[in-house]
């Protein structure tokens, strides 16, 4: 079995490496076909301190690094006619801070600025201007003023696209793995509601588990879609699609601190979840509380202590759950792996995020620095769970058709491969009382046993049951029943009485063909007795008895 588990495993591991193979390759394909012109490596920038003194100058993209309130100004250098025959637009994207777009003294573009006077949080900005006439040519200045209190990296994009396809914007980066975290979204949503559904009428800690885990698949690919302005796409609300990557990530670790209270057993760690839980929650709501208040705070500003709380916690639950690798299936070593995964991507994340707010980085430092850990982290975290689903459910077939076969088994007479005792039993409760009982008993079987040994009686039992099944399955309806009593006694019950004496008949017929073809060295006889409309009570046990006392009539007249 483990043996046929590992095969599985590794069958599933090569096939999802084959596919995210296939998705890079898709990936490329697609962001070539997106109409745009990049101004990146041509614009260079300036930043001013927060008097509006200059302090740097002509700056590469890798550079753009700004502290709280400086001002960043990009100078982007025109092409000198419009690039796809239509109108176009500029767009470029910019986290926690106001945005101007001037061309020739002229105000192109202006956001973020409503937000900051009003001490919310901006949060992240999908930022698209027309590009009038005269701006062919000429060059257009983006002044990008820091909101938060903490220093970061404002390396955008900038490119030129078609007016009308301009809101695409968000999948020039990498298409394909947004879309693919958008279909996870999709199914962790209908996961969630599926099994939300079910604990209204099924109270199970595993099914409580699996939700916190759905829960928090969900949350993290709406924070992954919001980092990347995907929500843009749909048009939606501005103040939603800025805001949604903050909301849903501080909400991503009630679910995750669930599933660690649920699953851990040791004191002491139950103990390091429920504080960690009671931090995070503090956080969370003094967050929330400062978006909502005149001071300069927002969730932006207290989610660099939120990721260090949370990368403590991954590794730690991490840990601990590798301590315990030996003692769990392989489904929840992948869980494990996963939580592991991402822990370490997500550590790597925070770094590099730090890392980019260091200017005069060489080019290969600056180039690893913006390389999408988190990214990766939650595609690797999100296939461990499917893989592992995948196993669990495979785990959950076989059991399900192990006790289907127990239960076949338990009621089923091992000799003869036909209904026993207790499936009878149980069937003739449901009945209580109504129908007609047969009772049937080989004649002679000790006798076969003492002559021809416990072989041949082995034998006659078989072919008399044989000839029983076959009678039943010819004239026996739906809601009837049979099967061996026990020994040399058979046992049906019919609802309709023409239905039992068609059976009987039948049966008759049928020990007449085994006395014919010669199958014994002796003959073959079966004694019937029926019980009919009830008459020995609603008992099982009493209608057998009646029917037992007809049968024995019947045997006492057939060996006079």
């Amino acid at each position: 079995m483990k043996v046929k588990r590992r095969e599985l495993f590794h069958a599933l591991t090569r096939a999802v490496l084959t596919v995210v193979l296939f998705l890079i390759c898709l990936d490329g394909v697609f962001r070539q076909s997106i109409d745009r012109t990049e101004l990146t490596g041509s614009a260079r920038a300036d930043i001013y301190s927060q008097n509006g003194v200059l302090s740097r100058t002509q700056l590469k993209p890798k550079d753009w690094v700004i502290g709280p309130g400086e001002t960043l100004v990009i100078s982007a250098p025109m092409p000198a006619s419009p690039c796809y025959g239509r109108s176009c637009s500029l767009a470029l994207h910019a986290d926690s801070a106001t945005v101007q777009i001037v061309c020739s003294g002229r105000l192109l573009y202006s956001a973020g600025m409503d937000a900051a006077s009003a001490h919310q949080t901006i949060g992240t900005l999908f930022v698209h201007c027309e590009i009038p006439e005269d701006a062919w040519g000429s060059s257009v200045e983006i002044s990008i003023r820091s909101y938060g209190l903490n220093r970061g990296s404002f390396h955008t994009r900038l490119c030129i696209m078609p007016t009308d396809e301009v809101n695409l914007y968000p999948l020039v980066t990498h298409p394909v793995i947004l879309l693919l975290f958008l279909v996870t979204a999709v199914v962790a949503a209908f996961v969630l509601i599926y099994q939300s559904l079910t604990a209204l009428h099924r109270r199970d800690k595993e099914l409580r588990k699996s939700i916190a885990l759905s829960a928090f698949v969900l949350l993290l690919s709406l924070w992954y879609l919001g980092y990347h302005q995907v929500f843009y796409l749909f048009h939606l609300a501005p103040a939603l699609c800025s805001n949604i990557e903050y909301v849903v990530l501080y909400l991503a670790w009630l679910p995750f601190m669930t599933y660690l209270l649920l699953t851990v057993r040791r004191s002491w760690f139950r103990s390091f979840c429920q504080s960690m839980t009671m931090v995070l929650a503090v956080d969370m709501l003094v967050g929330f509380a400062m978006s909502f208040s005149s001071i300069k705070l927002d969730l932006a500003d207290m989610l660099h202590l939120y990721r260090i709380l949370m990368a403590v916690t991954l590794e730690v639950a991490f840990v601990r759950a590798v301590s315990y690798r030996k003692k769990v299936q392989m489904e929840e070593r992948l869980k494990i792996l996963g939580i592991g995964v991402l822990a370490g991507f997500g550590f790597a994340e925070i770094l590099m995020f730090r890392l980019r707010a260091v200017i005069d980085l060489p080019d290969w430092m600056a180039a690893a620095a913006r390389f999408d850990f988190a990214g990766v982290g939650l595609l690797f975290y999100f296939l461990a769970i499917g893989v592992s689903a995948l196993l669990q459910r495979q785990e959950d077939l076989k059991m399900r058709i192990r006790q289907t076969e127990l239960l076949r088994l338990a009621y089923l007479d091992p000799l003869t491969g036909i209904p026993n005792r207790a499936s009878v039993t149980e069937k003739m409760t449901v009945a209580a009382g109504e129908g007609t009982v047969v009772f049937m008993d080989i004649d002679y079987l000790k006798r076969a046993n003492d002559r021809y040994g416990h072989e041949m009686g082995d034998r006659l039992i078989r072919a008399v049951a044989e000839s029983i099944r076959e009678a039943f399955e010819e004239n026996g309806g739906p809601a009837d029943c049979y099967g061996r009593w026990g020994g040399d006694e058979f046992i049906a019950l019919f609802l309709e009485e023409e239905h039992a004496r068609r059976f009987v008949g039948g049966l008759k017929t049928r020990i007449h063909s085994v006395n014919e073809s010669g199958a014994f060295p002796f003959p073959v006889n079966v004694s019937v007795g029926m019980e009919e409309g009830g008459a020995g009570g609603a008992d099982p046990e009493d209608r057998i008895a009646a029917a037992d006392r007809v049968m024995y009539h019947e045997k006492q007249r057939h060996h006079q």
